[in-house]
């Protein structure tokens, strides 16, 4: 039997405790289904150190940051200011987080390396406010966890997961 990934699905599952009408807009995205075994190729192109998503046509860091991480506007600017393969490369959304995840949380697929399930990685989605004033909250993936989570963007660092393509 072959195992199909379908993020949209995932997403809204994994979403449910999320209220935020804007979130599930985005998160419910038509992804295309791939089988898993194809799902991922890693680009030889990029000396290895990335890896195209063929269901979400995004490409990864091969290996996401690791040690202590950084904060959220620090991971911004680390995203990109990232050169592999030319620059264009920047945090990701929450909803692109975790098309990543499986359903028992953890990274779908093999070639990603140094992904720690114990850990949050951050995105670059922002909580909306109310009041229009600036959020001081992101969301953020644990994947040993499979969730969203709300981060503070000024006093949190987590580790940090590039990502090119798709809509900025």
């Amino acid at each position: 039997m072959k195992k199909f990934f379908v993020g949209g699905i995932l997403m809204a599952a994994v979403l449910l405790a999320a209220p935020l009408p804007t979130l599930w807009a985005n998160a419910l995205r038509p992804w295309t289904p791939v089988p898993v075994e194809s799902r991922f190729v890693v680009l030889q192109s990029l000396a290895g150190l990335a890896v195209l998503d063929r269901m979400t046509n995004l490409i990864w860091e091969k290996s996401p940051s690791e040690g202590s991480g950084a904060g959220w506007a620090n991971s911004i600017r680390l995203c990109n200011d990232r050169s592999l393969g030319g620059f264009g490369w920047r945090l990701p959304k929450i909803e692109e987080l975790h098309t990543l995840a499986d359903f028992d949380g953890v990274v779908a697929g093999a070639p990603f390396e140094h992904v720690d399930p114990n850990v949050y990685y951050i995105s670059a989605s922002e909580v909306p406010t109310d009041n229009g004033s600036g959020s001081t909250q992101a969301f953020a993936v644990k994947f040993g966890v499979s969730g969203t989570h709300l981060i503070s963007k000024s006093t949190e660092s987590h580790r940090v997961w590039c990502v090119k393509g798709g809509a900025n």
